[in-house]
């Protein structure tokens, strides 16, 4: 699924494997994601990634995203990497392309991502670009047996233009094989701001 929508809703959907993202929502201004399954995408793609907008757009903003399944695999046939790994991310919320201020720059806003399962991937959940985020009530499980971070507020491709700030973790269950929990990833040489990420909370959480 693509989309590059005002007033999006996707529920009750099953998506099962793909060569590419399952679902690539280029940037949403409003919308709801609620009660879908998203599962077994191609490894050097996510199962949901949301962007935030080209040019001339206006950013991706107030989006709910509750009560979804979001399962990554060993892809046994991976369109670029070695047969054998778990999905390298399974959540994205972070810019597609690197575009400076004046020129599109990309960004996601007041998003809330609650009640959802997400399992088993490289990275479980991309965070960049992004401000007024609440991951809360969640359950991560992942039986990656690598060093790669679970969580990442940053980018794995340096595509996050600005800082992320006010991203909270409330109240989620992580069952971790091996591997970082959380890396806060620090400013790359495209950010415009000399900030580094701040205001990240994680509170109440259980992890394993």
């Amino acid at each position: 699924i693509f989309a590059d929508a005002e007033r999006f809703a996707m529920k009750r959907n099953v998506l099962d494997t793909s060569q590419s993202h399952l679902a690539y929502l280029e940037s949403v201004w409003q919308g709801v994601i609620m009660e879908n399954s998203f599962n077994r995408g191609d490894f050097d793609y996510d199962c949901f990634r949301l962007a935030g907008r080209f040019p001339g757009t206006q950013g991706t903003n107030n989006v709910y995203i509750g009560s979804n399944y979001f399962n990554g695999w060993k892809d046994p046939a991976p369109a670029k990497a070695v047969p054998g790994r778990y999905n390298f991310k399974v959540v994205q919320l972070a810019p597609n392309d690197y575009r400076p201020v004046g020129a599109g720059q990309q960004y996601i806003r007041d998003v809330v991502f609650e009640d959802n399962v997400v399992t088993n991937g490289e990275i479980l959940m991309e965070i960049g670009s992004a401000e007024n985020i609440i991951v809360r009530n969640n359950l991560f499980v992942s039986n990656n047996s690598g060093a790669a971070n679970s969580i990442l507020i940053g980018s794995t491709n340096n595509f996050d233009y600005i800082p992320s700030q006010n991203i909270k973790f409330y109240g989620n269950t992580f069952v971790l094989n091996k591997g970082t929990f959380l890396k806060v990833k620090n400013q790359t040489a495209y950010m415009s701001s000399a900030l580094d990420h701040s205001s990240i909370e994680v509170r109440d959480n259980i992890i394993y």
